[in-house]
């Protein structure tokens, strides 16, 4: 009974020399493993910890009321002073949501221009078919200064509205005036950039009864919002 015990430790001894490396690298393989888990634990905790100090305290929500417009010098034929042409779209929508310490979470604001109407028909359609402008611009916000949070539940605001503004395929940085009136859970305003033509490849009106276009387009939004 000895010697087969001494045997099958003797063979048991051979078995575990001869596998050692395996062994070895079934145990650092286990060690990594388990590593990987822990790790992968304090990833989606940070992320939900991160997500939860993220979010939002503040949205406001565009809604019906607001109007988006542009306005463009030009010199027509049948005046002999410059007059400043108009167009107008009510189909404005888009929310921006906010931090406990007022920076952007995300926000967007989107204008449907294939309704944009003016004094002049011809100018509609050029600007819809001709002028490349696609059918809608988008901004997409992603700063706002001058705000104290928490927002006051009433009175007058003053602030800057920094974001991207897509038209026709190209994004490009603006800054946009703004003010607005604080009323419970509502509010109203308005903001107003400048920008270019060229910026976006866009193309003047060319019609028989405009003489010249100025470079500069003025854009503007009158906004109603809710609070929540």
């Amino acid at each position: 009974m000895l010697k087969i015990g001494v045997a099958n430790g003797f063979i048991a001894l051979l078995f575990i020399v001869g596998c050692g490396n395996d062994a070895t690298e079934l145990a650092t393989e286990s060690v990594k493993q388990q590593t990987q888990q822990a790790t992968n634990v304090k990833s989606l905790s940070a992320e939900a910890s991160d997500a939860e100090s993220h979010s939002a305290s503040e949205i406001i929500q565009i809604t019906d009321g607001s109007v988006a417009r542009y306005k463009i010098g030009e010199v027509l034929t049948r005046y002999p002073n410059p007059i400043v042409a108009i167009g107008e779209s009510d189909q404005v929508s888009g929310s921006v949501a906010f931090d406990e310490d007022g920076d952007v979470l995300n926000g967007s604001i989107t204008v449907d221009v294939s309704v944009l109407k003016s004094d002049k028909n011809k100018r509609d359609n050029w600007i819809q078919r001709s002028a490349g402008i696609g059918s809608e611009i988008v901004l997409n916000v992603t700063e706002i200064e001058g705000l104290t949070f928490p927002l006051a539940e009433t009175g007058d605001i003053k602030f800057v509205i920094l974001g991207n503004l897509e038209i026709s395929g190209r994004s490009v940085r603006t800054s946009w005036d703004a003010s607005a009136t604080l009323s419970g859970t509502n509010l109203e305003g308005k903001a107003d950039t400048i920008i270019k033509w060229e910026q976006f490849g866009l193309s003047k009106p060319s019609l028989p009864f405009i003489i010249s276009v100025e470079d500069e387009i003025i854009l503007e939004i009158e906004f109603k919002a809710s609070r929540n």
